[in-house]
């Protein structure tokens, strides 16, 4: 059952009721950001932020290059950005651990070659990686300039 209605009260109660008659999943959409916790346990399968996807896009444009997505969360500053580690970059060629990123930089996965990993400090980063790691907005760029190279 999808709710896209634009009152978010009527999509949380339709979604609700859906499940309570038999649907087998339920997707609401939602404005406003204090329904992020409220969601969590109903019973809805997805909720999509329409504030929340507008952010990440803008994001995505502000960080520009080979940023893939941006993701912000609720209650923190921190972004989950995915990017795709550019040719010219210095980390490629350098194991995770000699990078020496900004303590509040993690590196969560990593696809290669159609391979997804969770990287240990010895893994060496390769151009062409998509890199999905999570970040405080001030090592940012910090995060550019050793992926991306602008």
């Amino acid at each position: 059952m999808l709710a896209l209605t634009g009152w978010d009260e009527v999509n949380i109660l339709g979604c609700l009721l859906g499940k309570a008659t038999g649907a087998s999943s339920t997707v609401a959409r939602f404005n406003r950001i204090e329904y992020v916790n409220l969601l969590a346990g109903t019973g809805i399968d997805t909720a999509v932020s329409s504030r929340l996807i507008a952010a990440g896009a803008i994001l995505r444009f502000v960080r520009r290059g080979r940023i893939h997505s941006v993701v912000t969360f609720k209650d923190t500053d921190a972004e989950a950005i995915e990017l795709e580690v550019a040719p010219n970059s210095p980390a490629v060629g350098r194991s995770v651990v000699d990078l020496n990123m900004p303590k509040d930089v993690v590196i969560g996965g990593v696809l290669r070659n159609g391979e997804t990993f969770v990287p240990s400090g010895i893994s060496t980063i390769e151009a062409g990686d998509r890199i999905i790691l999570f970040s405080m907005p001030d090592s940012i760029e910090t995060v550019e300039q050793l992926f991306i190279q602008l």
